[in-house]
């Protein structure tokens, strides 16, 4: 088989595993929607129960944004200014909701695209890591984005209540929890913050396997 098969082959594999990483972060919130819905009550998304302050501030910020209001304002009456957050992360999901309609079908539609995004991201890191090696570097997509290595590790040592949490229950098969929503889908960070941050490593890993000039141009405008 010739390389140019083999490399049509491997984009394909490529190209449908970080499409399931997008479905496998959407499709427990779809799943729920549709079976609210199927009882004839509205379906309205929202991370504040689970995931700390991301309903009462993050969201909003979003809202403000797909409003047309960027920077987006605090959330005060009396109070117009710009607020104290990056404004990066809102513009991004505020273009989502913006696009489809409303927090809750934008933050769908990013729960979809930004991991399948993070996973690609990933998968570049594992490739000039592993170099070039296409197997370990889609595996190391994989466990960087379906798990909470790349972020909870340092804290899993912490405690032995952390390690059980973190480690055991995410890696040892034997413990099944249910999850509504997966460990990238909290909304500033990480699911809106990883992949800038991915992006500057990757930048800074290629200019020190390979440094030239046109790639310390890269690292420096994306660190």
């Amino acid at each position: 088989m010739s390389e140019k098969y083999i490399g049509y082959g491997w984009l394909a594999v490529l190209t449908a595993s970080a499409i399931l990483v997008g479905a496998l972060n959407v499709a427990p919130q779809l799943l729920i929607k549709k079976s609210v819905e199927a009882t004839g009550r509205t379906f309205i998304l929202n991370q504040f129960l689970h995931l700390h302050d991301g309903g009462d501030g993050y969201f909003q910020f979003a809202r403000e944004v797909a409003d047309g209001h960027f920077p987006p304002a605090d959330l005060f009456f009396d109070y117009s200014s710009p607020n104290i957050y990056p404004a990066l992360p809102p513009l991004v999901l505020g273009i989502f909701v913006l696009l489809f309609g409303g927090i809750t079908n934008g933050y769908l539609a990013a729960l979809f695209a930004i991991p399948l995004v993070i996973f690609l991201l990933f998968y570049w890191i594992g490739a000039i890591i592993f170099k070039k090696d296409r197997l370990f570097s889609i595996f190391f997509g994989l466990i960087g984005v379906l798990t909470p290595f790349s972020f909870a590790t340092t804290e899993a040592f912490l405690s032995f209540a952390n390690f059980g949490n973190i480690l055991l229950k995410n890696f040892y098969p034997g413990v099944k929890t249910l999850l509504p929503l997966l460990f990238y889908a909290r909304a500033d960070h990480p699911l809106l913050t990883t992949p800038l941050y991915l992006l500057a490593i990757g930048s800074f890993l290629m200019f020190w396997y390979r440094p030239r000039f046109k790639y310390a141009i890269f690292a420096g405008l994306t660190s």
